[in-house]
């Protein structure tokens, strides 16, 4: 592709340097807070340097926990693009009586948002019981999953609620060619750097931080 055509590539780009950023570094920070969080519910000093250290001895597994969570997002969003896809390019107009527009608008963001607020949410948990309760990579996995169905309406509102923040960003994206043809091609750009920006410093910590509490308020229950 050349200018301006090669903008389109940039969101695919990025959606893979932040799948990739999230499992390597990510994991890593998640765990961190955690720990800081957990010093500070108890009304301790937060000391960052011994979080850091005890996260470090853990990475193996942080680093497995969120490779198994965004694979499960990256591979269930792809299957459902992928198949509704080819169900529109074999020849059929519509689907349940709507259109390939409806579907691949609207309703694929609508899906993106359920599917990433779902998977979050049953394992938003693995990390505080890897690192608070000292499980192992399996079990915190399979407590996560338990913990979120006995918690599941607040878990998925602390999870939901901030993905909604990025909904914006999802439909900008969708209309990316409208972006490069009508306005300056950069401006797609500034689009991607928006996303990156309320996903690392709004989305992340807003749900690291809640259902954290969360899981320390119903640590001993």
């Amino acid at each position: 592709l050349h200018y301006p055509a090669n903008f389109l590539l940039l969101d695919k780009l990025a959606f893979l340097s932040k799948m990739v950023l999230a499992v390597v570094f990510g994991s890593l920070l998640s765990a961190m807070a955690v720990l800081l969080l957990q010093e500070a519910y108890a009304k301790k000093q937060p000391q960052l340097k011994r979080s850091f250290l005890v996260s470090l001895k853990k990475f193996a597994s942080l680093f497995l926990i969120v490779l198994v969570v965004t694979a499960l997002f990256y591979f269930s969003i792809k299957l459902f693009t992928f198949g509704l896809a080819k169900y529109f390019m074999s020849g059929h107009k519509k689907l349940l009586f709507l259109g390939p527009r409806l579907w691949l608008g609207p309703i694929l963001i609508a899906f993106n948002f359920i599917i990433s607020a779902l998977i979050q949410s049953f394992f938003i948990y693995a990390i505080p019981f890897l690192m608070l309760e000292n499980e192992k990579l399996f079990s915190s996995l399979k407590k996560s999953c338990l913990l979120c169905a006995r918690l599941f309406i607040p878990t998925l509102v602390l999870v939901g609620l901030p993905l909604l923040l990025f909904i914006p960003m999802l439909i900008l994206k969708l209309n990316a060619p409208y972006f490069i043809n009508n306005f300056f091609p950069e401006s797609f750009l500034f689009v991607l750097v928006l996303g990156v920006l309320l996903n690392s410093l709004v989305i992340d910590p807003l749900v690291t931080f809640t259902t954290t509490i969360l899981f320390l308020e119903n640590r001993k229950k």
